[in-house]
């Protein structure tokens, strides 16, 4: 790893927003190596929907499926699902039907607290709501729940890039 630093971007980030410029390490290429017939594998970062937020999102819903049944130990999770639209900021979790509410709200800490950049919104289904289906879930929220009662605010809940933590000062263009 390099000590030395030199200012990268702003650069047009997959939000839409451009990033602010930062401060990146250099590195020193010493040798470039390659096979006879390269195989060149490239993929570009864009604006939702796209083929990077496609396989962000597969990967992202598979990480956390497997975070929540193996690694913590919760086997009533039934699915879970991020928009891939706002793939850092919006995830369902599906819940089989008779899973008690402490072990939902075990769930829903454990999606919050695997990475501080993803799980902004994070909402809870039953198994007979799907997940990636907006309406369904919409309806839902709509008619299966008290705000009083089944939101809880966890402060300080953002995405790496998200463009509403800066100061209204700094706001991107």
């Amino acid at each position: 790893s390099s000590s030395y630093l030199e200012p990268e971007a702003p650069f047009g980030e997959y939000t839409g927003y451009m990033g602010r410029r930062t401060m990146a390490a250099v590195f020193e290429v010493t040798a470039i190596t390659h096979r006879k017939n390269p195989v060149f594998c490239s993929l570009l970062s864009q604006m939702p929907p796209s083929e990077s937020s496609k396989m962000k999102k597969i990967a992202q819903d598979n990480n956390f499926l497997h975070h929540l049944q193996r690694e913590c130990g919760i086997p009533e999770v039934l699915d879970v699902w991020f928009d891939e639209i706002a793939v850092d900021a919006w995830c369902v979790v599906q819940f089989r039907k008779d899973t008690r509410q402490e072990v939902i709200w075990q769930a829903m800490h454990a999606v919050l607290g695997r990475q501080f950049k993803a799980g902004k919104i994070c909402i809870a289904v039953d198994e007979d709501i799907d997940p990636a289906e907006f309406e369904s879930v919409q309806w839902a929220l709509s008619y299966r729940m008290q705000p009083e009662r089944d939101i809880l605010i966890v402060p300080n809940r953002f995405s790496t890039l998200d463009p509403s933590t800066m100061p209204p000062s700094d706001s991107p263009a």
